[in-house]
């Protein structure tokens, strides 16, 4: 868990997310009831330097037997995977299990030593996951909330509903400023390609631009792992609105700080995003009436034509074709060019870092 100091109070999220490893939440269950079975009278049976190599062992094995071939869930180790390592490591001591992989951390040639090196990744950050949400310590110590988790009965690969509700708790406690503006926000979503609108709420409203989240690649990955864990929990419906079970969420201090003033803005985005939307429709028309028309050149259609048949200004034509390369270009392809056969001194319109165009071309 990290806080952040901003002129609106601390704010605080859960970074280095990582997709898919973060992703299954039942991994907190596992690591759980594993650390717990390692301590005796507040004692621990083993090092803690031991413990990432004794799970990683004991997590394989329990994928090895309890794993149906056929099943897949991203962010746990696939089972064709889990036997060839399990066959090649049930008979190692812990000492042989460490240097087994301290070799294939550093290098990898055989096939066998590239899988072991993925699933032992995926297993550690199964155990970072637990410990960025204080289920264990440094020390491996587990809470009372990791106690619950494990003493809890329940099938391997699934949560019941008493661990989906703890484990929710635990994370809006833990990554409350991204994880609650995420979910206000799903109502409000109308395209999956863009980039999440709550981003553009915490960067305007949140006073937090140091993440800069709308330009960083990384929080698509963050995104995805955050909407895994609300689609496991059952958290919301699939019009994006919060379930009864978990109204709960609604009296949390950091849920009223966000609603009014997110949902506020957000209608803001989609009105202005709506208003575009409709725009960009009228613009694809004129380009496809003045083609039809003849009125161009291979396909290059004059913006000044495409103005005239919008009955708009040169302004707001210049604003659409900004938006509408920006957020068409990973769909469609759109040219521009300042290229003309006789000489047009009216002004041009500039896209791409001030690039000067008098026409478009739209595949």
């Amino acid at each position: 868990m990290a806080e952040y100091n901003t002129s609106k109070g601390k704010f605080i999220c859960l970074e280095g997310l990582h997709r898919p490893f973060n992703m299954p939440l039942c991994q907190l269950v596992w690591v759980c009831k594993f650390v717990v079975s390692l301590w005796n009278d507040d004692q621990l049976t083993c090092k803690p330097s031991e413990i990432n190599y004794r799970f990683f062992k004991s997590h394989l094995k329990d994928l090895h037997h309890k794993m149906k071939s056929e099943k897949k869930i991203e962010g746990v180790i696939q089972k064709d995977n889990a036997d060839l390592i399990y066959e090649r490591i049930k008979k190692l001591n812990i000492k042989e299990l460490k240097e087994l992989i301290s070799k294939v951390l550093l290098s990898r040639k055989e096939k066998v030593d590239r899988k072991i090196y993925s699933a032992y990744k995926n297993t550690s950050y199964y155990i970072t996951l637990a410990k960025k949400l204080d289920l264990i310590n440094e020390r491996y110590y587990p809470s009372e909330r990791a106690k619950s988790l494990a003493r809890h009965k329940t099938t391997f690969f699934y949560l019941d509903s008493f661990q989906k509700d703890l484990i929710f708790r635990i994370l809006v406690e833990k990554d409350k400023d991204m994880l609650i503006p995420l979910i206000i926000s799903l109502p409000f979503e109308q395209n999956e390609k863009a980039p999440r609108i709550y981003l553009k709420y915490i960067e305007k409203c949140c006073d937090v631009t140091f993440f800069k989240y709308i330009t960083k690649s990384q929080t698509s990955n963050y995104d995805k792992v955050r909407l895994s864990w609300i689609k496991q929990l059952g958290a919301v419906s699939k019009r994006g609105y919060l379930l009864k079970k978990y109204e709960w969420l609604k009296n949390e201090e950091a849920f009223a700080e966000h609603n009014e003033n997110e949902r506020h803005f957000l209608k803001l985005i989609v009105r202005n995003e709506e208003k575009m939307n409709k725009a960009f429709k009228q613009f694809e028309r004129s380009y496809h009436t003045l083609v039809s028309e003849g009125k161009h050149d291979a396909l290059f259609v004059n913006l000044y034509d495409i103005m005239s048949l919008m009955h708009c200004s040169y302004n707001t034509l210049n604003k659409i074709i900004v938006q509408y390369y920006e957020q068409k270009k990973e769909e469609k392809i759109v040219l521009f060019t300042n290229l003309v056969q006789s000489i047009d001194k009216r002004r041009r319109f500039y896209v791409k870092n001030q690039v000067p165009v008098l026409k478009v071309k739209i595949i």
